[in-house]
């Protein structure tokens, strides 16, 4: 059976198969960052402003981020337009799975030139863990209001 153009196994720069995240986090930084860019969307590095293969302005600031503990079956990789930001305009989780499988866990992408709505915020303006500690929900019918005007009349 063919395998498809790129799929084939995954493998450190000495030969050595990675079957999981938790092989891959045994690596070097370096190393992590060559096979976990390749989950990187083109489009993000021009969005970004910088050229493929590279994380960050010329000074040396990180745009994009590799998180990556080692020892353990996760990464997460975190974009943000400057690296001071604290918006992320791509937000990526993957895990291993029980069954020696990676999962996709958590995926974000960003427009920020259209409206915030800070969903992810609670009604102080402290982080709610993407609203896993409480719901801001002023902000979830934020962008419902004009669609609910009482100028407007709902059609049925």
């Amino acid at each position: 059976m063919a395998k498809l153009p790129g799929n084939e196994q995954l493998t450190d720069l000495r030969g050595n198969a990675l079957f999981s995240l938790r092989d891959i986090s045994f690596l070097d930084a370096v190393e992590k960052k060559r096979i976990y860019s390749r989950l990187i969307p083109d489009r993000l590095y021009h969005v970004l402003g910088i050229r493929p293969g590279t994380f960050g302005e010329a000074e040396g600031n990180a745009k994009i981020e590799f998180i990556a503990p080692r020892g353990l079956g996760l990464m997460r990789i975190e974009a943000r337009i400057n690296s001071a930001d604290k918006e992320r305009v791509f937000f990526l989780e993957l895990a291993d799975t029980q069954y020696r499988q990676m999962e996709l866990s958590f995926c974000i992408i960003n427009d920020l030139s259209a409206p915030r709505y800070n969903v992810d915020k609670d009604e102080s303006g402290e982080d709610n863990c993407f609203a896993s500690t409480g719901r801001n929900i002023p902000e979830e019918i934020r962008p419902w209001r004009p669609v609910f005007s009482p100028t407007r009349p709902i059609v049925a």
